[in-house]
């Protein structure tokens, strides 16, 4: 068992670990390790050291960074195996609590509500709205997208629906007008 998930139940401690290791695994510990491909350096420093990996120096410094996260993120201390790490041991146990309530409240997403049905009729309304603008604006929108541009394709296809759905709703006004 790992110290300091002691209190948790094994679904409880499974999904801790899956999520450390996700979160720390894939995403943190690598932009640690290569922080270029993660945009971290800023393009300054790029030209200044115009390499594309940091020098053997830092390139080992973020090595130990990445391992230290890591095996704070596992909850697990440094050992026999790793004796010059050893002296990280004290931080990751400061640290465990802190790190099961960070992966905790990670963990921890409130349940969205059913909006399917909400969703359908704001929608329905947004279009509504919409339509309404582009028939306001419609002598705007025609000058637009005369206008040679790189919106002047979207313009025109704006336009074409806007007077379609107008065409429609004309129709439909006219045949309930005659009822």
């Amino acid at each position: 068992m790992i110290r300091g998930l002691e209190h948790l139940s094994y679904e409880d401690r499974l999904r801790e670990l899956r999520l450390s290791g996700f979160v720390f695994l894939r995403l943190i510990c690598p932009a640690i390790l290569n922080p270029r491909m993660f945009n971290i350096i800023s393009v300054t420093l790029y030209f200044v050291f115009l390499s594309d990996s940091p020098s053997p120096t830092a390139a080992r410094t973020l090595t130990l960074v990445a391992k230290s996260v890591q095996n704070l993120a596992n909850l697990v201390e440094f050992g026999a195996k790793e004796p010059y790490m050893e002296g990280v041991n004290p931080f990751i146990k400061s640290n465990k609590h802190r790190m099961i309530m960070f992966l905790d409240e990670l963990g921890n997403v409130p349940e969205l509500p059913d909006t399917t049905e909400h969703s359908r009729t704001d929608l329905s309304r947004y279009l509504a709205a919409l339509h309404e603008m582009c028939v306001a604006h419609s002598d705007e929108l025609r000058t637009l997208s005369n206008e040679r541009g790189v919106m002047q394709h979207v313009l025109k296809k704006l336009l074409a629906i806007t007077e379609l759905l107008q065409q429609k709703q004309n129709q439909y006004s006219v045949s309930n007008n005659t009822r």
